[in-house]
This record gives structure tokens, sequence and C-alpha cells, in this order.
């Protein structure tokens, strides 16, 4: 068993190993797509810019902007892949905000005259699911933990305290403060008023001493 154990371990990190190289791989080809398209898109805006008629930079828009998002799509693609290096978790809310850039994408560079009602429906109905699962990721990150752990039903109090009670001396462990209130209405204490006190005065100024004998 201990042998087994030990050959689990030695495949876990050579995969590990292979994993994270195969990350670094893709991290380097992302970086060196979006500068690509980063120069490409330079060279598209000037060629457009100083391209005459004037008006013919409006009918390329599409493009730009398509070129744009692409690029943004990239950066998104890239900080999943070294968020994944660092804390070794998929990023779920990035994923899915990746996701919408790349059919807010779909939807700018979309040519109305080559598409049919069904492609429509099916961008539609890929928009509001991937909408309403941002809300819920969103929703479920920003709810706060509970920071009283008496909330929940399966902590023990005890567990909480430096030291158990029921480890304590029965003569140590605090009483319950009924327990309390009963003794103190059952035994009151008398207030000491010292040695020149006298216990036979009565409580009322205004009645009669007792007779003298």
């Amino acid at each position: 068993m201990i042998r087994a154990s030990y050959h689990d371990r030695e495949f876990l990190k050579l995969a590990d190993g292979i994993e994270g190289i195969i990350s670094r791989a893709l991290s380097l080809a992302t970086i060196m797509v979006i500068i690509v398209a980063t120069v490409d898109l330079i060279l598209l805006l000037s060629g457009q810019l100083f391209r005459s008629p004037l008006g013919f930079f409006n009918s390329s828009l599409q493009e730009i902007f398509g070129s744009l998002l692409s690029i943004l799509i990239a950066l998104e693609i890239l900080e999943n892949i070294t968020a994944y290096l660092r804390k070794h978790v998929v990023q779920v809310e990035l994923v899915v905000a990746t996701s919408l850039t790349a059919v807010a994408r779909k939807i700018i560079i979309l040519d109305l005259s080559k598409i049919d009602g069904l492609e429509l429906i099916g961008l539609g109905l890929a928009i509001v699911a991937l909408s309403a699962s941002y809300w819920l990721i969103r929703q479920a990150n920003q709810q706060p933990p509970s920071i009283n752990p008496y909330h929940s039903s399966d902590h023990d109090p005890d567990e909480f305290l430096d030291e158990p009670t029921d480890r304590l001396p029965i003569t140590n462990r605090p009483a319950p403060a009924a327990m309390v209130v009963d003794q103190m209405v059952a035994d009151p204490v008398t207030p000491d008023l010292g040695p020149d006190a006298r216990p036979d005065r009565p409580a009322d100024p205004s009645s009669p001493p007792p007779p003298q004998a």
C-alpha cells in the first residue's frame, strides 16, 4: 500500500508538471496571437483613415469592432490561463464573461442578409442562458460568509471555548442564569452595616420603637 501511494504521488507530480508546461505554452501562444491581432488592427485603422473617399471608413466599422472584440476575447483567455497557473482553479465567472463577449462579437459582425431565423433564435437563447448564468454566479460570489459560528446548528458551543465546560470540575462550571436567580431569591444577601449597626432598629423611622424590658 505504501509503495502504491508513493507511485500515485509520483504520477500526480508528473501530471502537474506536464500541466504547467502546457499552460505556459498556451500562454505564450495567446500572447503571440494578441500581438499579431493588435498589429493587424493598427494597420487596418491606418489604412482606413488615409484611404479615399472619406465615407468609406463608416462601412468598415463592423470589421474594426470585430477585431477589437477578438483582441478582448484573447486577453480574457490569457487571464483564464494565468489565473489557473496561479491558483489552479478555473474561474467560472470569467469563462462565462468571455463567452458573452464572443456572442457579442458574433452579433456585431453578423450579416443579416446571409442568416436565417433559426440562427437568430439560437443566438438569442445563448445570450439569455449566458446572462442568467453570469447573474447567478455573481450572486453566489457576493454572498458574505457567516461570521457568527452559532448560526449553524452543527457546531457545538464548547468547541469555540478555550476549555470545554464538560471538562471542568463541577465546582468550576458556570451555572445557568435561571439557577443563579433562583438562588438569589431563596437566599437573599443581608448587607453588612458594620459593628455600630443596631439589628433591632426598625426599618421604618416613623414606627414606634419596641418596648424596653
